[in-house]
């Protein structure tokens, strides 16, 4: 083995296992932990088999494993974007909705419900 090998199958196997347990305690959500663990235990049996990428790549009719690994990483970055992109814009929309709804209740009543309260100094109106 490589003195690369000897770094990374470690810290990619340590990060899988890890992924793994977040995944089944209450701090992660279980298809999260398990599509990470398995994307860091492909990176450690990638580099520690180089072959096997290789071989995937000839059957699917690509030159090398290398190229392969860049194609597969460039279509999952786009998806993440795509999703993040998608998110970000459902996110947005529900912000819009809160703060049309709170300007209307505003109008409504003349003050928010934590002015009426006092409920904090920066909320009170001062006279």
């Amino acid at each position: 083995m490589t003195l690369f090998q000897w770094i990374v199958v470690p810290a990619a196997a340590a990060a899988a296992v890890y992924q793994l347990a977040l995944a089944f305690s209450d701090r992660a959500r279980l298809l999260s932990g398990v599509v990470w663990a398995a994307i860091f235990g492909s990176v450690a049996c990638c580099v520690l088999w180089p072959q096997v990428p290789s071989g995937i790549a000839h059957w699917l009719g690509i030159g090398r494993g290398a190229d392969l690994v860049t194609y597969g990483t460039a279509v999952l970055v786009v998806c993440t974007l795509r999703w993040a992109y998608s998110r970000y814009r459902y996110l947005e929309g529900v912000y819009t909705e809160l703060v049309r709804e709170l300007a209307i209740e505003r109008a409504r009543f003349g003050s928010s419900k934590m002015e009426r309260q006092g409920a904090g100094d920066l909320t009170r109106k001062t006279a």
